[in-house]
Order: structure tokens, then C-alpha cells, then sequence
């Protein structure tokens, strides 16, 4: 059943490793677009969280925000740090979900488009 406890959590999880990520760390442009950078890994702390507590609507049907660091992490990041977080996406799922296959073809066609917008966005800042 879904309350205001639940949403409130995943926002939580969704913005707490970003607001500390903030706060705490320094970095510029080009090492945050790394593979390696504190970034990256705040941004792949919210991803597995979110992914391990999905929000479960009803019995059949569940949802989570795992789409939120993925964009976050083509926009801020770049592609390397937004095809990385494909990947640790698709690891989990092969691991615990039954729908691979669906994931793998919903998030290739979505990191194509996801690159596309982020050469545009690139172009602004």
C-alpha cells in the first residue's frame, strides 16, 4: 500500500547522497565526469538504494526512482558516468529480476537519447 511514509523515503534516499555530495566535496568538471570520482559514487549509493526499496503500489506492480541518479549522472556527469550507471543497473536486475531482456532494451534506447540531450546540454554550460 502506498503511503506519504514511503514517498517521503525514496525522496529522501533520492536527495541525501546528493546533499552530502554537495556539501562536503569539490570537485570540477572534468574529474566529476569521471568513473572515479566522488560523484559517481554518491550517485551509484542512490541508484542501489533505490533499486533494493521499491515503492509497491499494489500487490502486481512496484515502482522505484532508479531513472533519477541515471539522469542526473548523463546530465552532471557526462556519458561515461551515465552508461556506468546503465551497467550497475543491469548487473542488479540480472541478478534479481526476471525482466533483464525488457530493461536492457528500455534503458539501451534510453542512454541513446540520454547521450543525444547531453551533447546539447553540454553545449549551454
Amino acid at each position: 500500500m502506498l503511503t506519504i511514509e514511503h514517498v517521503s523515503y525514496h525522496l529522501l534516499v533520492t536527495v541525501l547522497p546528493l546533499v552530502c555530495y554537495l556539501l562536503f566535496v569539490r570537485e570540477n568538471q572534468n574529474f566529476r565526469s569521471q568513473i572515479c570520482s566522488k560523484f559517481f559514487v554518491a550517485l551509484s549509493i542512490m541508484l542501489i538504494l533505490t533499486m533494493l526499496n521499491p515503492i509497491r503500489i499494489t500487490d502486481s506492480y512496484q515502482f522505484d526512482f532508479k531513472v533519477i541518479p541515471i539522469i542526473i549522472g548523463f546530465f552532471y556527469g557526462g556519458t561515461r558516468v551515465g552508461i556506468a550507471l546503465i551497467m550497475i543497473l543491469l548487473c542488479f536486475h540480472f541478478s534479481y529480476s526476471m525482466h533483464f531482456l525488457i530493461t536492457m532494451l528500455n534503458y539501451s534506447i534510453a542512454s541513446t537519447i540520454m547521450i543525444y540531450l547531453t551533447k546539447s546540454w553540454m553545449r549551454f554550460l
